[in-house]
């Protein structure tokens, strides 16, 4: 087996030969490993922890809610959109939220989504190293035609 340098070339050799072939941009499959990476950004469960903390509807603790739902997160994030929902639309809740997101065509989901995305705001790649910082750069210019995540990020 050749050594892992060797592996990395070849690889990336094969990529740019299907690229020029086929004569398009890659499609990026990005989970929550890379706002984690290159941000140090919480992992799914580490976010919906904090989540919990903010909600007053959320009463108990999330090691709770992760042994209720089997350890499904998908399952809990459900259920805390919810709660979320529940919150926003009650008169002390209503203040954490922006006017608009209580228009009729808003999801119920919104509200989740937005104290989410507050966590995140503060992510940036300022205190990252060298190495990550020129793969940053390498991935920018991919240049792909599509992102495509699953995750929160």
């Amino acid at each position: 087996m050749p050594n892992y340098a060797q592996y990395q070339e070849e690889v990336e050799a094969d990529i740019c030969t299907t690229l020029q072939c086929l004569q398009c941009q890659p499609i990026l499959f990005i989970g929550s490993g890379f706002s984690l990476r290159y941000g140090n950004g919480p992992t799914w469960e580490t976010l919906l922890s904090g989540l919990a903390d903010k909600c007053p509807l959320i009463d108990k603790d999330f090691a709770y809610y992760k042994q209720k739902y089997d350890n499904d997160l998908t399952q809990v994030g459900s259920v805390f959109a919810k709660s979320y929902f529940e919150w926003a639309w009650s008169t002390v809740g209503k203040k954490h939220f922006p006017a608009d997101l209580f228009a009729a065509n808003v999801p119920r989901d919104a509200y989740f989504k937005h104290m989410a995305a507050q966590q995140l705001a503060g992510l940036n790649t300022n205190g990252i190293n060298k190495e990550l910082q020129a793969e940053l750069v390498a991935i920018q210019q991919l240049g792909p035609h599509a992102i495509i995540t699953t995750n929160y990020d």
